[in-house]
Order: structure tokens, then C-alpha cells, then sequence
């Protein structure tokens, strides 16, 4: 079967196919610009040859560093305390020892006098050594025990000072005392005992006096040498303790206060880093500022100079964004190929849309058209959306069955608006069918109980006007004659009898198409329903103008008892129930400027036309103008000053209904018909 309204349809699929195509490569490549723009940016962020670049990267570089020598010197204390923590009591004993010459308050003193010097290592093993300390210390313990009877401890001091007098005084000083007179008798003996006893007796005294200062020297240097060599044992025993604090001061630190040296000691590894390998790092970054990439800096005798890797590194980045940037490029290119086809494509498609408007919508002279079988199809027109160049055909496939256009209560309510509307709806619909199908065939009929301004200029003779319950009886009538001759013929269906009418040059049966507004289906009898039920076999095609309300009321199931209730469910399982605001909403304008209402109310759906006078005057005020999509103006009368002005607005659109166009308009003007 030959349709102009599926062929359109076909094609105009074919050509949202195509659309979906080209926003698809539009949209891919927007991503695929938009991701090379992102990688040239990261690029940039890696640009070897620029000296900022490298200085970023290389202060990168060492804050990763420091944050990284940080961690691992922490591992690297935490592990040495450990150490400590091993420690056995000998080293324990010797500080013990050593703080016991000094008294724990001097000992903290004197280590805390001088900065840890952690340059000399941390050496644990030479705490286990304390030779030297040792060997004076015991040397002034054995001195203690034979000058300072301090083997006599448990005895009271008193006790001991009286011990010490008796061993100085029976003892030591006796012995001093015979020496020294033994040795005076053997040098002054002989010569004495010759004198005379006046010299006799002056010699004994010399000789006594003698005896006494040289006694008296002499336990005065015995004394003096006792109490030096145990002055020189006692200082040199407690220097020894201080050289031994001193030398193991970190151990000692580690020990007394192993939180403070653990910090200390982290702080020292950190800073020896910062002042060495940091500071070169970091001449290394002024060098470039000072001198740029051109130049290479000397290097440092301790430290590996970190520019040459950096580089490295950032150009193997910039090289490997590069390759990306080039496999974008190539995907760029690549998509801009396959969407140039989609795009020739695309205008080919809606060249031939454009060409087949005029068939769509054109009338069917050829009365064996299609055999004498109605069109499944019918359009309405084309809706005012354009899409792309092409026009989008709004039309039904309804298939012979019954159709059923519900409004809601707010289209009712505005009854005036709903009846200019719904004759423009009907009227297309009538165009439809004859453009589908020949008028040889059809019997268009309008079942008008609402009032709708359909006088018969409208209809050009192609559709009859009911307004009369009787009239609509009679059409039932008429109906059921039509009925009972399919049913008498043939296989009792129309789409197989007109054809066999036409190969015996006889007359087609026509197709009844009734459009029904404003009519009271309740007290339908059962007869009447069925030629709504079976209208497709003898083509009865009735088209419902009916309240939602009202259908949903027929759909409920309490409502089975009603006879009409059937025709509804019939249609809603045939899926042939519209939305007549959604229906509308393709032809409906929202807002014109005119002085042609009276031509526009007849020739189109349009919620508000105003004057140029009305339009100028809300334009003007405080109120305004809102449109939510476009507003149309007439071209007829249209002043220059305001077309000027309208200019600037992409909102704006203009167009013809008698063709008049001002020669000023220089923009498209779309022709209502």
C-alpha cells in the first residue's frame, strides 16, 4: 500500500537516526578537543625547555624528599633507642658509678653544658669501658682504707677520728720521731759525748731543738705527701668520672632522658640533611634562576645534583603526553571524517524531507488509489518545531480502529478556545485523510454537538455537519446498511471487496470517517455499539472527542455494565487513545503580534494574538512581554522602527499569511497557509 505519510515517516525516522548520529560525533568530539586541550594544559605542566617547570619540579622533588628522609630517619632513631633499650646493667653500674664522684645533679650539669655531639656517632659499646675511672678508684678506696678507715663505715665518725689520732699518734708519728733520732744520734753522738759539760749541755740543747724542727719537717712532708697522693688519687678519679660522661654523653642522654635524646638526635639527622644535601639541592635551584637551564651548575663534592634526573623525568613525561596528544589528534581527525559523512548524510535527508513536504499533505485525485483500501495512516501536518532544517509530520497510524482524543477539565472549561481549536484539529484531520486516501472513497462526516464554528465554506464540500440527534440517527442507519452489504459480500470485509469492485470497474463502498464532539455515548443501545465495535470491517472509522473525566469513568470497572464502555476498552487495547493538549502543543503558537486576528483565529491554533497598538503598548509599560518559546510577528504593517527593534531578540520569528513582506525585512519569513 502506497503512503506519502510513511514514506515521510520512514524517512524522517531515518533522519532522527542520522541526527542521533551527528550529535553522537558532535558530542564525541567535544570530549575528544576537550581531552586534547586538557592534555596540551598537563603538558605544559612538564615543559622541560622552561626553567619555572624545572624549578617546580625540582622544589617537588625535594619537599618529597625531606617528607620521605623524615619517615626514614624516624625509623632510623626509633631503631638506635631500640638499641639502647638492650642496654645491660654493667653500663647502668658505670654510670652509676661515675655520677656517684659527681652527685646526679652536677653529672646532668655537665653533660647539659655542651651540645650533643652527634657528629661522632652513637657508640654504646664504649659505655662497657671505664678502665682508667676504675683503676683510681680503686686505688682512693684502698687509700681510704688505710688513711680514712672507711673500712671502719659501721663506727661512728667520732670514733673514727679518735682511731685515726691513736694510729697518727702511737703509730706513725713514733715511727717518724725514732727515725729521725736515730739518724741525729749517729751524726751528733760522738761529737757530743767529747765536749766539755758546759758545751755538753749547750750542744744537747742545740742538739734537741734540732731534733724537734726536723722531726716536726718531717711529719709535715709525710703528711703533706699522704694527703697529696690522696688529693691526686680523689681528683684524678673524679676527672676520669667526668671524662667518662663526657665521652658517652649521648649514651648517658639516650639513657636519663631517652625522649628528649630521641628528639635531639632526630633533629640533628634532619638538620645535617637540610644543611647538606637540601643546601646543595637548593643552590642548585638559585643557579637556575640566576643563570636559567643554559648553563650547568658546579657540582658539589658531597652531593649528586638532582637537575639532570629531573629533566629526564619531565621530559619522559612530556614526551609520553606528547604521543597522547598525537592519538587525540588522530582520533580528532578520524571522528571529524566519519562525522562529515553523518553530516552530508543529514542535509541529504533533509533536502529529500523538504522535497516530499508538499506530497504529504496534497490531495488524491486518482480514484483506484491504493486499490480503493483506506490509508492506515493520516497526517495532521507538520508541527511548528523545527528541527534541524527538517519538519517533524505529526500524523496517527490508526489502522481502521476507532480513535479517541481526550481533553482535560481546564481545555472545557475554556469552551470558546476549545471549539475554535478543535474545528482547526478536525479540519486538518480531514486534509489528512484526503491526502491519503482518494475522495472517491470516503464519507467524511462531523457530529457536532458542541457548537463549533464548521460552516460548510470550511468543509469545500469534503465533510458533512451534524447537528441533530436525528440526523446522527440517521447516520447510524446509513451505518448499518453499509454494514449488512460488506457482510453480504465476499469475505464480508471492505479491504478485500473495494479492490474486486475496482477490477470490475464498479463503484468502491466508502469509508465512513465520523469525528464525534459534544456527544452523550451513555445511553447508547447495544445495536449502535457494534458497528463501533466492527466498524473496521466495513469501514466505520469514528474519531472520539471526549472528556478524560469521562473516559476514565468508562474505563473503571464498576462501568462494565455500560454498553459503551466496551467501543473504549476496544480502543484503549488497540493503543488509539491521544492526548489532545499534546496534540495541540505541535500546532498551537504561543503568542502573536497581528492586526489579522479574525484570519489567524481561522487558519490556526494561537493562544494570544494582539495588535501592534496592544503590543507596543505592553511593551512600553512597566508589564511587559513573556514568552516561554518563540513570538511570532506579522509581517503586514509591520513598521521599520519595530522590526529594528524586534531584531535583536533571537526569540523572534516573523512570517506571512497574504504574502505581503516589506521590503526592509531582511530575514526568513515563514508563510502560513
Amino acid at each position: 500500500m502506497v503512503s506519502s505519510v510513511k514514506e515521510y515517516k520512514e524517512l524522517y525516522s531515518k533522519f532522527e537516526n542520522v541526527l542521533s548520529q551527528s550529535e553522537e560525533y558532535k558530542n564525541s568530539l567535544e570530549q575528544l578537543e576537550e581531552q586534547s586541550q586538557k592534555l596540551k594544559h598537563h603538558q605544559q605542566q612538564f615543559d622541560y625547555t622552561d626553567a619555572n617547570v624545572v624549578i617546580q619540579n625540582m622544589e617537588n622533588h625535594i619537599d618529597d624528599e625531606v617528607k620521605n628522609k623524615k619517615a626514614v630517619l624516624q625509623k632510623e632513631v626509633r631503631m638506635q633507642m631500640g638499641k639502647l633499650g638492650n642496654t645491660n646493667d654493667k653500663i647502668n653500674k658505670n654510670f652509676a658509678k661515675a655520677i656517684k664522684w659527681l652527685t646526679k645533679k652536677k653529672a646532668d650539669k655537665l653533660v647539659s653544658q655542651s651540645e650533643p655531639d652527634f657528629s661522632q656517632g652513637f657508640h654504646v659499646e664504649r659505655a662497657y669501658n671505664i678502665t682508667k675511672f676504675n683503676v683510681f678508684s680503686v686505688i682512693n678506696k684502698v687509700f681510704g682504707f688505710i688513711f680514712r678507715f672507711d673500712f671502719f663505715v659501721f663506727f661512728p665518725r667520732i670514733l673514727r677520728i679518735l682511731a685515726a689520732l691513736i694510729v697518727w699518734g702511737i703509730i706513725l708519728i713514733p715511727k717518724i720521731v725514732v727515725r729521725v733520732y736515730n739518724r741525729f744520734v749517729l751524726k751528733y753522738e760522738d761529737y757530743i759525748l767529747g765536749l766539755k759539760k758546759e758545751e755538753y749541755d749547750k750542744a744537747v740543747e742545740l742538739f734537741n731543738k734540732e731534733l724537734l724542727q726536723a722531726t716536726i719537717i718531717h711529719i709535715a712532708i709525710v703528711a703533706g705527701l699522704i694527703i697529696l697522693v690522696n688529693l691526686v688519687i680523689y681528683y684524678m678519679a673524679k676527672y676520669f668520672a667526668k671524662e667518662y660522661l663526657l665521652k658517652n654523653q649521648l649514651v648517658y642522654m639516650a639513657i636519663s632522658d631517652p625522649k628528649k635524646f630521641e628528639e635531639a638526635l632526630y633533629d640533628y639527622k634532619l638538620s645535617d640533611f637540610m644543611n647538606s644535601t637540601v643546601s646543595d639541592w637548593k643552590k642548585e635551584i638559585e643557579h637556575i634562576k640566576n643563570h636559567g637551564l643554559e648553563t650547568e651548575p658546579q657540582k658539589s663534592t658531597g652531593t649528586e645534583p638532582i637537575r639532570p634526573a629531573i629533566v629526564e623525568g619531565i621530559k619522559k613525561k612530556y614526551d609520553e603526553l606528547a604521543a597522547q596528544i598525537s592519538q587525540k589528534k588522530e582520533e580528532i581527525e578520524e571522528c571529524l571524517a566519519r562525522g562529515e559523512a553523518v553530516f552530508k548524510n543529514k542535509e541529504e535527508l533533509v533536502a529529500e524531507l523538504n522535497s516530499k513536504e508538499n506530497g504529504v499533505l496534497g490531495m488524491i485525485a486518482d480514484g483506484e488509489h491504493n486499490h480503493g483500501v483506506l490509508s492506515p495512516y493520516v497526517a495532521l501536518g507538520f508541527s511548528n518545531r523545527d528541527n534541524h532544517g527538517a519538519k517533524e509530520l505529526v500524523s496517527f497510524k490508526h489502522n481502521y480502529k476507532p480513535m479517541l482524543i481526550c481533553y482535560n477539565e481546564e481545555s472545557a472549561e475554556n469552551g470558546e478556545r476549545f471549539r475554535k481549536n478543535s474545528a482547526i484539529l478536525i479540519e486538518k484531520f480531514m486534509n489528512g485523510f484526503f491526502g491519503e486516501s482518494s475522495m472517491d472513497i470516503i464519507d467524511m462526516w462531523l457530529i457536532d454537538f458542541e457548537g463549533l464554528h464548521f460552516p460548510a465554506s470550511r468543509t469545500r464540500g469534503m465533510m458533512q455537519v451534524l447537528r441533530t440527534q436525528q440526523e446522527l440517527q440517521n447516520l447510524y442507519s446509513k451505518l448499518e446498511g453499509t454494514r449488512n452489504t460488506v457482510d453480504s459480500l465476499a469475505d464480508g470485509r471492505i479491504a478485500t471487496i473495494n479492490p474486486d469492485k475496482l477490477r470490475k470497474r464498479e463503484n468502491p463502498i466508502k469509508y465512513n470517517i465520523v469525528f464525534f464532539v459534544g456527544v452523550d455515548f451513555a445511553s447508547m443501545d447495544r445495536e449502535t455499539v457494534q458497528l463501533f465495535i466492527s466498524g473496521e470491517n466495513f469501514g466505520f472509522l469514528p474519531i472520539l472527542f471526549m472528556r478524560q473525566s469521562t473516559t476514565q469513568n468508562l474505563l473503571a470497572e464498576d462501568n462494565n455494565t455500560r454498553t459503551f464502555s466496551k467501543v473504549i476498552k476496544k480502543i484503549k487495547e488497540s493503543k488509539q487513545i491521544y492526548e489532545y493538549e499534546s496534540i495541540l502543543s505541535e500546532f498551537e503558537f504561543e503568542l502573536m503580534v497581528s492586526n489579522q486576528k479574525r484570519q489567524l483565529d481561522e487558519k490556526i491554533c494561537v493562544d494570544s494574538i494582539l495588535s501592534f497598538k496592544e503590543f507596543e503598548a505592553k511593551v512600553n509599560s512597566g508589564e511587559g512581554i513573556s514568552v516561554s518559546k518563540n513570538l511570532y510577528v506579522d509581517t503586514y504593517e509591520l513598521s521599520e522602527g519595530l522590526y529594528e527593534f524586534l531584531l535583536k531578540y533571537n526569540f523572534v520569528k516573523f512570517f506571512t499569511i497574504n504574502g505581503e513582506v516589506p521590503g526592509f525585512v531582511m530575514v526568513d519569513v515563514r508563510t502560513i497557509k
